[in-house]
C-alpha cells in the first residue's frame, strides 16, 4: 500500500512539474510592437488563493494523519481529538495556517516553480523580463505572504505585496504552442 501511495504521489509531482514546464506566457504585441503580457485578473488572483488554501489545508491534514502516533500520543490524544484541539482554538489556529501556508508555498514555489493552483488554473508566476522568476524572488514571495494583511494588498491593486516587493508578475499562459497574439 504505502508503494502504490509513494508511486502516485511521484507520478502526481511529475505531472504538475511536466504541466508546468509546458506553459508559457501569452504575449500580446501593440500597435508600437511592443510585447505585452496578458495579467490575471483580481477574481483569478482569489481563486488561486482559495485554491492554494484547500490545497495547504489537505497537506496539513495528510501529515497530521499520517504522524499521529509521534505527534499526539505522548499527550495521550487521538487524531480527530488533535484535529479539533488545533483547529478550534484561535490562537492555535493562526498559528497553524500561518506556518502550513508558509510551507506550502516554500515547497510550491521551489518544486514548481509556482503554486499548484496556478499550475492547474493555467497560470506563471514571471520576473519582468518575462523570464520565470528566480529562485531568490520565488522564496522571497513566500516570506512576503507573512506579511500581516498582505492578502488584502488585492484590494487597491492588481498585483499584491508578494509581488510588487519581489518585482514578479502574474501573467496568464498556455500550452497550444501559440503564445503570441496580435
Amino acid at each position: 500500500m504505502l508503494l502504490i501511495s509513494l508511486s502516485l504521489f511521484a507520478f502526481n509531482i511529475y505531472s504538475l512539474i511536466y504541466l508546468q514546464n509546458s506553459l508559457l506566457p501569452i504575449i500580446k504585441t501593440d500597435e508600437d510592437g511592443q510585447h505585452l503580457f496578458v495579467m490575471t485578473t483580481k477574481s483569478q488572483r482569489f481563486v488561486h488563493r482559495i485554491f492554494d488554501y484547500f490545497i495547504s489545508i489537505f497537506f496539513l491534514y495528510l501529515v497530521l494523519e499520517r504522524y499521529q502516533s509521534y505527534f499526539f500520543n505522548n499527550r495521550g490524544l487521538r487524531f480527530r481529538e488533535a484535529w479539533d484541539y488545533i483547529f478550534f482554538l484561535e490562537s492555535r489556529f493562526l498559528l497553524h495556517m500561518i506556518f502550513t501556508s508558509f510551507f506550502y508555498y516554500f515547497f510550491s514555489e521551489v518544486i514548481f516553480k509556482t503554486s499548484i493552483a496556478k499550475i492547474i488554473l493555467g497560470n506563471l508566476v514571471i520576473n519582468s523580463s518575462g523570464e520565470p522568476a528566480s529562485i531568490g524572488q520565488r522564496i522571497g514571495r513566500c516570506f512576503c505572504r507573512l506579511i500581516p494583511f498582505e492578502a488584502f494588498s488585492f484590494l487597491f491593486s492588481t498585483r499584491g505585496w508578494h509581488d510588487r516587493i519581489t518585482g514578479t508578475w502574474v501573467v496568464k499562459a498556455d500550452n497550444t504552442g501559440i503564445h503570441r497574439e496580435k
